[in-house]
């Protein structure tokens, strides 16, 4: 079976292809922007997320130092001795 040719002289596409193929290349370069976009926004998110994680550590660790040295007792026991 033999397929007809497309006398139109379009190629074979239709007259508003040219049309569309503009708008999905539009639309492929706002969807690359925003995923651009998206990964810059997460790796900020990322960024911060490491930094307060390294803060609550440190403070973890001086919270450990001061109770281990017994300073933190006297402090409780002072406040409560003054609050009164």
């Amino acid at each position: 079976m033999q397929r007809r040719r497309d006398q139109s002289g379009t190629g074979g596409r239709r007259l508003g292809a040219a049309v569309t193929n503009d708008a999905d290349g539009m639309r492929t370069i706002v969807a690359r922007l925003f995923t651009w976009v998206e990964d810059i926004v997460y790796v900020g998110l990322g960024t911060l997320l490491a930094a307060s994680a390294l803060l609550l550590g440190s403070g973890v660790v001086t919270f450990v130092k001061v109770v281990a040295d017994g300073a933190m007792a006297g402090a409780v026991i002072h406040c409560s001795i003054a609050c009164r």
